[in-house]
């Protein structure tokens, strides 16, 4: 979803500036302007009420289908939380961490929470959770 706050902010300097020039032009009075500009502010307002939902929602949805999701392995159901090795992206929606600081984070090759098939970088769920657990920032 594109952020849109840059635009509705734009959007509304050239309405005000619009209803400044009117209102100097003598084309409308100081009470119509001051009415038009709660207007613009409250639907400006709800413009980014309606935006902070929608991000709020999508994000719910995203998580729920996380904690639904199951792996198979060998025929049985395998949930995220009880696989030992997790993938990149994996391990980045189950520690609520950006790919590329995840990426920093165990990019070494002498890393005790991460195995390499091949050039697959896999992470130790269990391990890598100590490590968070010992860091105060990361």
């Amino acid at each position: 979803m594109a952020d849109n706050s840059f635009e509705n902010t734009i959007m509304q300097s050239i309405k005000i500036a619009c209803l400044s020039s009117l209102r100097e032009d003598g084309l409308i009075s100081d009470r119509q302007y001051d009415e038009l500009l709660d207007r613009i502010s409250e639907m400006s307002s709800k413009a980014a009420e309606k935006q902070r939902d929608s991000k709020k929602a999508a994000g719910q949805d995203m998580e729920q289908q996380e904690k639904t999701r199951v792996y198979h392995v060998d025929g049985k159901e395998c949930p995220i939380w009880e696989k030992s090795l997790l993938t990149m992206q994996e391990a980045s929606i189950y520690f609520n961490m950006g790919y590329p600081k995840l990426s920093a984070l165990t990019s070494d090759d002498d890393c005790e929470y991460v195995v390499w098939n091949g050039t697959r970088r896999l992470i130790k769920r269990e391990r890598f959770a100590e490590f968070l657990d010992s860091q105060f920032s990361v």
